[in-house]
């Protein structure tokens, strides 16, 4: 995850972040794990992920990996399960200048879809707090993702100078549901209203992206140029139907004995007008990076500018109204540098702005723009920096979600900004003691909003004003307790507002505080390595609401084996 707007890296982006997903990549040695893992609440999982070359001739290889998982939970919740079955397979074959790789990638997952919306009074802002198990869903409820879809890459290296990259992707991704949903809170605040819900949408993703970069010494120094292109093309099916007349539509909070759990008749779900629809999306981006280390490699300068075109179509089946068109394109520049003032200590500030379309608002796309400055600093036994940022966004389009009628509308928010620091450190005092953490703070307001003038100069959402994050490890050497090493993890997170639904802007959820512990001792059996790990997660278990309303797991244990040969 890079934090900040170094999207200036990475060709046209948002100001917050970017979060890059590495696939394992296949290997030239073979290598081969097997791993089971038992916990709390009925947890399995197996997992095989296996490499090596299958044909070598001269320069050229081919090598493959495989890697498969299959994992059946329940949950800490009445009726929760989650089934999920992956499979990821690729070839890569490469020379001395060029790689190709293709991959396959499946997932099948089936969940007793909770919804677990505590149930909450809208007008005061007040969270019900139940039994931990509390659950609307019944066992009647399922939601099923599936995603098939397949990846090519290609690099080559024309000279140690030049080099061009091409990738292609070809996805489907399935999700079918349904289940009871209910949040806020009959006026006794005795019983929750509900919904039942129902979908059968599909997405398609076609896209490619093609760059080529080149790096020269120059009088002045290293000089790197990236330019390249990607175009994603979306399309989707919603599909949704709803039940305003299930047989028990004010579900009972306290009484467990009267519940009713059923989905209710197949005849009683009717098509939602919001929710019945086909979308089109077309981006393509244009993007030319370059930076610069002169002064001895001690000053790094990079710009970037981006330039997005984006069509957009959104059509309603079940209304006469023509299908909405949008057509937009705009130019964003990002600029950021670096300076070592010692070996190991580095200052930085970036300036970045970033644009995105609106698919139900083609006529006034989300944009951004955020400045972040720092210090970072890497020695030998410590690292870490301070990041200072201020960000804004305008435009974003939201999903209200209205649980009377289970239809979900959209609006665009006015302008959020959130500003403030991240300090974040690892500590090595010896080679057997380890020590890592972070603290942020956060000042987030919602600055204008014409739709919700209410929410003006709230906090934003699922954004608490302090955060800390630390973690110890030990490892112990020679003796009876030779190569066991021991971890503990302490999380802090301020009172928030737990959820996106900007109608629910006052909701609160209490601060809380979590205490994890962890294990691990390597061992061998029948000459093979076994690594074993114990993950004790939330040892006080504690009670607390975190990000979107969601109850935190009460005290969980697992237990891994991990066999690699």
């Amino acid at each position: 995850m890079v934090k900040g707007p170094t999207s200036v890296l990475f060709g046209f982006g948002g100001p917050g972040g970017v979060v890059n997903i590495l696939t394992k990549k296949p290997l030239a040695k073979p290598e081969t794990s097997l791993s089971a893992e038992y916990g709390s609440f009925d947890h399995r999982r197996f997992t095989i992920d296996s490499t090596g070359p299958l044909l070598t001739r001269g320069e050229s290889q081919l090598r493959y990996r495989v890697i498969g998982t299959r994992q059946k939970s329940e949950g800490f919740r009445d009726f929760e399960r989650y089934d999920q079955t992956f499979l990821n397979t690729q070839l890569q074959w490469s020379n001395r200048r060029t790689t190709a790789r293709v991959e396959f990638r499946f997932q099948d997952l089936d969940e007793g879809e909770t919804f677990i919306l505590q149930p909450f009074d809208e007008a005061t802002g007040t969270v019900q707090r139940t039994e931990r198990s509390f659950n609307v869903a019944g066992p009647e409820a399922f939601a099923r993702y599936k995603e098939i879809s397949t990846y090519f890459e290609l690099t080559h290296n024309f000279t140690e100078a030049i080099s061009l990259r091409a990738a292609a992707v070809d996805g489907d991704h399935y999700f079918n549901a349904l289940r009871r949903v209910g949040a806020s809170m009959t006026p006794d605040f005795r019983n929750v209203i509900l919904t039942g819900n129902r979908h059968d949408d599909k997405r398609q993703l076609r896209g490619w992206q093609i760059d080529l970069t080149g790096q020269w010494g120059t009088p002045i120094g290293k000089l790197r140029l990236v330019g390249g292109a990607n175009e994603q093309d979306f399309s989707s099916r919603t599909r949704t139907w709803a039940n305003t007349r299930l047989p028990q539509r004010n579900f009972p909070i306290f009484d467990i004995a009267l519940r009713d759990y059923s989905t209710g008749l197949a005849s009683d779900y009717l098509p939602q007008t919001s929710g019945y629809n086909d979308d089109g999306n077309v981006d393509r981006v244009f993007y030319a990076i370059g930076s610069l280390e002169t002064l001895q490699e001690r000053l790094t300068i990079f710009a970037g500018v981006g330039r997005m075109e984006s069509k957009t179509s959104q059509w309603s089946f079940l209304t006469a109204a023509a299908p909405t068109l949008g057509d937009y394109r705009t130019t964003k520049p990002q600029i950021g540098a670096s300076y070592r003032i010692t070996p190991g200590v580095h200052v930085f500030a970036n300036f970045t702005q970033s644009a995105s379309p609106n698919a139900r608002f083609p006529g006034s796309p989300e944009t951004g723009e955020s400045v972040e400055v720092g210090i970072k600093f890497n020695r030998e036994s410590y690292s870490g920096g301070l990041t200072f940022f201020d960000s804004t966004r305008e435009s974003i389009q939201v999903g209200i979600f209205n649980n009377l009628t289970s239809t979900t509308t959209f609006e665009l928010s006015g302008e959020e900004r959130a500003r403030g620091f991240e300090a974040e450190f690892q500590l090595n005092p010896t080679s057997q003691f380890q020590v890592l953490g972070s603290y942020s703070f956060l000042d987030t307001e919602v600055v204008s909003d014409k739709q919700r003038p209410g929410r003006v100069g709230t906090e934003l959402a699922n954004a608490p004003e302090h955060s800390f994050r630390l973690w110890s490890k030990y490892q112990f050497k020679e003796g009876p307790l030779d190569k066991l090493w021991i971890g503990v993890g302490y999380l802090y997170t301020s009172w928030l507002r737990p959820g996106d639904n900007p109608a629910r802007y006052l909701l609160k959820a209490a601060a809380w505080d979590r205490i994890d512990v962890s294990a691990g001792y390597p061992t061998t059996i029948g000459g093979y390595r076994v690594d074993w790990r114990v993950n004790l997660e939330n040892i006080t278990d504690e009670d607390y609401i975190g990000v979107a309303l969601h109850r935190g797991q009460p005290f969980a244990a697992k237990l891994t084996a991990i066999l690699r040969f």
